[in-house]
C-alpha cells in the first residue's frame, strides 16, 4: 500500500503526495521521517493541497522536525485560509493575536477568528469569546462573548465551558446563575480541565449552585492536584492548614503547601513560612520560614517581604542585618504595605539600617498614617506633639491620634481623652474626654482607668460618683499605676465609694509611699501622728513626714513640729528609721507614673 501511494506521488498526484506526507509524519508502515513528511507536504503544498499547506504551518509553528520558524508557518497558514481552511484561519487569528511572523494585530486576529467561527471552528469561537470579553481587536461586550463561548461549549471545548461556567458564576453577560455555572464547570471538570475542577470544588464546598458537599470538593481539588495544579495544591494545603471542613493534619498541608510552592505558588510560599515560623505541628525552623518567604518575596509577595525585612531586623534565621531589613521593607513599601511603610518610618527614624534622616522618616510615617495604620497614625500625632521632623501643631495631633482612637487603638483613645481634658488641640470637654478614657479603659489601659477614676471622683464631664471613681482606681491600682495606688489608699481611709477598712488603707497607702508617693508618704504620718490607722507612733510620724518633705520641701514645718516631741534618743531611732525608708524607696524599681499630675485640687 505505502509503495503504491509512493508510486503515485513520484507520480505527481498531488492527495498521493499529502498522504504520503501523512504517512512519514506518524510512521506508518515506515520509518518515522520528518524530513521526508516535509518534502511530500511541501510538494502538495506547492500545487494548492490546503491540508497540506495547514500541516506545513503547523511544523513551522511547532518546530516539529524542522526549526520552529513563524514568519513560514505565517506563510503556508495564510495559505490554506484563504481556501477557506477553517484550522489555518484560527492559526491565522492566533499569529496576529500574539504578533508570531506578522506585526501584532487584535484587529485582524478577530478577522481570521470570525472566518474561522462561521465554519463552527470551536476554538476560533473561544478565542472570539475571549476577544469580547477582555475587548481585544473589538469593543469589550460581555453579552457577546457570552455567545461565542457558548457556542464553542456546546461543541465539547473544555475551555470554553470553564469560561461560560466563570460567566455563569459572576452574572457576566448572562444573568447571574450558580447552577448553570455548576454545569458547565462539570462538563469542562469531566474533561480533566484542572481550572473548572478547582472551580467546581470550591462551589461543592461553600453549596453554591450545588448541594454542600466537602468530600465532593476535596475528589475535584485533589482531580487538579494530581495534574499539578498549583492552585489546588495551595487549597488542599489550606484545608489541612486550618482544619475547618476536614481534619487539621499539618504533614499534609505542608504536602501539599510544598507542592505548590515549589510551582511557584507564592501564597502557598508563604504560608509555608509562617508554619515554620510559627512552630504550627512542626519545630520552629527560621531558617526554613526563610528560605520559603524569601521565594516568595522575590516573586513580590508583599507580606513575605515584610517579613523578611523583620527577620533580617532581629537576626532570626538570618545573620542580624539592618540594612538588609530596610531593603525588604522598602521594596513592601513601594507596594502600599502599611505595616513596612511604619517600620521604614522608624529605621529613618533611629537610622537603623539607614542614615538617620527626619525627614524620610516622616514621609513613611505619613504614607503609613494616611493609609490607615494605626500606630503610624498614634505615632504621626506624637510627632506633632513633640515637633519631631514636622512643627509642632496641636491641632494636627488631636487629629492624627483621633483616627488611630477610631480604629480602636487604646493608647491613642487615652491620649484623646486626655488632649479633650486639658483642651490641647480640641476644645476642652470632659464628657468627650470620659468617654475616650472609657474605651480605652474598658480595654485594659492603665493611664486610662487612672483618668476616668478622676473625672468621676471630681463629677468632671460626668456625675460624681465615688463607687465608679473607686473602680478604676482600684484596677489602675492593680496594674501598678502610682497615684491610682494612693488614691485606692485614700478612698479606703475615707470610705469613699467603698466601706472603710484600715488595713486595706495600709496595704496600698504603703505601697504608694515606699514607691515615693510623697502624699501617700504624709498620710501615713499623719495617720501614725493621730492613732487613726495605726498605732499613735511619733518616730514613725516624723520618718515619714521627713521623706515626704525631702520629696517635695513640704511638710518641713510639721517635721520640726515632730522634732519637739521626740527625746534625743527616739530622734535618733526616728532618724535611722527614715534611713531605712530611704533605702526601701531606692529599692524600688522608677515608676513610670510619677512625672503624671495628681488628680488632687
Amino acid at each position: 500500500m505505502v509503495e503504491k501511494i509512493k508510486y503515485a506521488a513520484q507520480c505527481g498526484n498531488i492527495q498521493a503526495q499529502y498522504d504520503l506526507g501523512c504517512i512519514y509524519k506518524e510512521g506508518l508502515g515506515v520509518q518515522l521521517d520528518h524530513a521526508e513528511a516535509k518534502k511530500w507536504w511541501k510538494q502538495a503544498a506547492e500545487r494548492g493541497h490546503v491540508r497540506a499547506q495547514n500541516n506545513l504551518g503547523v511544523m513551522y509553528h511547532r518546530g516539529d522536525g524542522v526549526e520552529q520558524d513563524y514568519c513560514k508557518a505565517e506563510f503556508w497558514f495564510r495559505k490554506a485560509a484563504e481556501q477557506g481552511a477553517s484550522e489555518s484561519q484560527n492559526m491565522l487569528g492566533y499569529a496576529y493575536h500574539h504578533g508570531r511572523g506578522v506585526q501584532q494585530n487584535d484587529e485582524k486576529a478577530v478577522w481570521w477568528w470570525r472566518k474561522a467561527a462561521a465554519q463552527q471552528h470551536p476554538e476560533a469561537q473561544y478565542e472570539l469569546g475571549t476577544a469580547y470579553r477582555l475587548g481585544q481587536g473589538v469593543q469589550e461586550d460581555p453579552c457577546k462573548a457570552a455567545d461565542w463561548y457558548e457556542k464553542s461549549a456546546v461543541q465539547g471545548l473544555a475551555g470554553a465551558q470553564n469560561n461560560l461556567g466563570t460567566m455563569y458564576l459572576r452574572g457576566l453577560g448572562v444573568q447571574q446563575d450558580n447552577q448553570q455555572a455548576a454545569k458547565w464547570y462539570r462538563k469542562a471538570a469531566d474533561q480533566g480541565d484542572s481550572s473548572a475542577q478547582v472551580t467546581l470544588g470550591t462551589l461543592y464546598r461553600h453549596g453554591d449552585g450545588v448541594g454542600q458537599d466537602i468530600q465532593e470538593a476535596v475528589k475535584w481539588y485533589m482531580l487538579a492536584s494530581d495534574q499539578d495544579d498549583a492552585n489546588a495544591q495551595f487549597i488542599l494545603g489550606n484545608l489541612y492548614h486550618s482544619g475547618e471542613d476536614i481534619d487539621k493534619n499539618i504533614a499534609k498541608a505542608i504536602r501539599y503547601y510544598q507542592q505548590a510552592a515549589e510551582q511557584g505558588h507564592t501564597r502557598a510560599q508563604y504560608n509555608l513560612g509562617v508554619i515554620y515560623q510559627r512552630a504550627d505541628g512542626v519545630p520552629q525552623d527560621l531558617s526554613k520560614a526563610f528560605r520559603w518567604w524569601n521565594l516568595a518575596a522575590q516573586q513580590g509577595d508583599v507580606d513575605a517581604q515584610f517579613n523578611i525585612g523583620s527577620l533580617y531586623y532581629q537576626g532570626d534565621g538570618v545573620p542580624q542585618d539592618y540594612s538588609q531589613s530596610v531593603l525588604w521593607w522598602k521594596r513592601a513599601a513601594e507596594q502600599g504595605d502599611t505595616d513596612a511603610q511604619y517600620r521604614l518610618s522608624m529605621a529613618y527614624r533611629d537610622g537603623k539600617g539607614v542614615s538617620q534622616n527626619d525627614e524620610k522618616a516622616i514621609q513613611w510615617l505619613k504614607a503609613a498614617a494616611e493609609n490607615g495604620n494605626v500606630w503610624a497614625q498614634y505615632n504621626l500625632g506624637r510627632a506633632y506633639s513633640m515637633g519631631k521632623g514636622v512643627e509642632q501643631n496641636d491641632e494636627e495631633v488631636a487629629r492624627w491620634i483621633f483616627l488611630a482612637a477610631e480604629q480602636g487603638l487604646a493608647e491613642a483613645q487615652y491620649r484623646l481623652g486626655y488632649l479633650y481634658s486639658h483642651g490641647t488641640g480640641v476644645r476642652q470637654n470632659f464628657t468627650i474626654a470620659a468617654n475616650w478614657y472609657h474605651k480605652a479603659a474598658a480595654q485594659g489601659h492603665i493611664k486610662a482607668q487612672y483618668y476616668l477614676g478622676g473625672l468621676y471622683h471630681n463629677g468632671d464631664g460626668v456625675e460624681q460618683d465615688f463607687e465608679e471613681s473607686f473602680q478604676w482606681f482600684k484596677k489602675s491600682a492593680e496594674q501598678g499605676h502610682l497615684h491610682a495606688q494612693y488614691h485606692v489608699s485614700m478612698a479606703y481611709l475615707k470610705g469613699q465609694g467603698v466601706k472603710k477598712d484600715h488595713v486595706e488603707f495600709i496595704k496600698w497607702a504603703h505601697t504608694a509611699a515606699t514607691r515615693g508617693h510623697t502624699k501617700a508618704q504624709i498620710a501615713i504620718a499623719i495617720n501614725y501622728y493621730q492613732g487613726d490607722a495605726f498605732a499613735q507612733d511619733f518616730v514613725e510620724a516624723y520618718a515619714w513626714m521627713k521623706l515626704a518633705a525631702r520629696g517635695d520641701n513640704e511638710g518641713w514645718e510639721a517635721v520640726n513640729e515632730l522634732q519637739q516631741k521626740l527625746s534625743p534618743d527616739e530622734l535618733i531611732q526616728a532618724e535611722k528609721r527614715l534611713a531605712h525608708l530611704q533605702t526601701l524607696i531606692n529599692s524600688q524599681p522608677s515608676s513610670s507614673h510619677k512625672s503624671e499630675d495628681s488628680l488632687d485640687h
